[in-house]
């Protein structure tokens, strides 16, 4: 909340709300500075991290952000945040008439590489928030590029409602390792394998072997992170060889988990 912040970003954020154009800054911050219980902010924020991982957790909603993607957390929202390790985000400050064109929920955004660079030039800028005449022009080009921003979904876990599969789910949390198959999983439920897969798809919108790779990939971005070698991720996560985790780092990523250290700067 705002009357918890240092006084400098009280007065920082009382003068961007009255600022009519897009503003950028880049910051370094670490999990020692993340507000550890439940919170709401009056304003909303986007942010792209640069480096590192966030996430960010409701009381029945998890989101990993990784390096090079936007997130977008609506005012007045409860949530957590967690930063794992040292992490460098750019911090966009949007106007008030554009907050329409932004979503009400937390959502994971992806954006072009054109806004991008424009808001590592608008990080350069002097902050005292006048504009000179290429600034505005480039400011209004930022605004068109946000109005074109498209989700990017995959890195939500949502959690079911339902008691029973709740239960399973934290358990899947605490326990990205467990191999056990589908059926083992519907009948620590108390389901039969149709019941169980069916609910927890309509529950959570994904398919429970989906859902379940989501975890382990957020639990291998942590642990990569944290400076933990790709074959004891691996064994970590239940895989009885290295071959099949990196295949399936790659199958959701998009790259093998070397290259992502390499290009994502978390170590």
């Amino acid at each position: 909340m705002k009357k918890n912040l240092p006084k400098d970003k009280l007065e920082l954020i009382e003068r961007l709300s009255k600022f009519k154009y897009i503003f950028a800054r880049e910051f370094t911050i670490d999990d020692s500075l993340m507000e550890r219980k439940l919170h709401t902010h009056d304003f909303g924020l986007l942010n792209c991290v640069q480096k590192g991982i966030v996430r960010i957790a409701t009381e029945t909603d998890s989101w990993v952000i990784s390096h090079n993607t936007f997130f977008y957390l609506p005012p007045n929202i409860m949530h957590i945040t967690e930063v794992i390790g040292e992490c460098s985000i750019m911090a966009v400050f949007v106007p008030e008439h554009l907050k329409k064109t932004l979503p009400k929920v937390i959502s994971v955004m992806e954006f072009t590489p054109l806004f991008k660079s424009i808001l590592e030039r608008m990080s350069s800028w002097e902050s005292d928030l006048n504009y000179n005449a290429e600034q505005q022009r480039l400011a209004k080009v930022a605004e068109d590029e946000l109005k074109n921003a498209k989700a990017a979904n995959f890195f939500h876990i949502p959690m079911p409602k339902d008691e029973k599969l709740q239960k399973t789910a934290k358990k899947i949390l605490q326990s990205p390792e467990d191999m056990s198959s589908t059926e083992t999983w519907a009948k620590f439920s108390g389901m039969s394998l149709r019941s169980f897969t069916r609910h927890f798809t309509d529950e959570t919108g994904l398919a429970f072997t989906e859902w379940r790779q989501r975890v382990k990939i957020y639990t291998a971005l942590k642990q990569l992170s944290e400076n933990v070698s790709v074959s004891d991720v691996s064994f970590n996560l239940g895989y009885q060889n290295v071959s099949t985790f990196i295949a399936m780092f790659r199958g959701h990523m998009g790259c093998s988990p070397t290259e992502y250290i390499k290009n994502s700067g978390v170590r």
